[in-house]
């Protein structure tokens, strides 16, 4: 039996990264990374890993189906991961894309 490839999983952050809008309102698309996103879409998993919930969750998802970008998940696991590793409360990933993230790297550098 051939070996199952999954593909690489991508956790994006909604305010601040997908639009350059701060909660709760919505504005200003980062086309760059949606089109980068749809123009890959078959390569990854896509995960919305976002803090909005209930009908503010709602409004992101509409925005997003109004950009034309299809998510997978919505802060949640992929159920390949869940199996793995039990539902965890931090969504797993291969790829963070967040505007606050930084790597050990870019902090240990940020600090000195």
């Amino acid at each position: 039996m051939g070996r199952i490839i999954f593909k690489k999983i991508i956790a994006v952050d909604f305010d601040g990264t997908l639009h350059f809008g701060k909660y709760p309102f919505i504005n200003n698309p980062n086309t760059e990374l949606i089109e980068f996103l749809k123009a890959n879409r078959a390569k990854y998993i896509l995960v919305l890993n976002t803090m909005r919930e209930g009908v503010q969750l709602e409004y992101a998802k509409k925005w997003l189906e109004e950009q034309g970008i299809i998510f997978d998940y919505f802060n949640q696991n992929v159920p390949y991961k869940i199996e793995q590793y039990g539902d965890k409360r931090k969504i797993y990933a291969d790829i963070y894309i967040d505007n606050a993230s930084m790597t050990s790297d870019m902090f240990l550098k940020h600090e000195k």
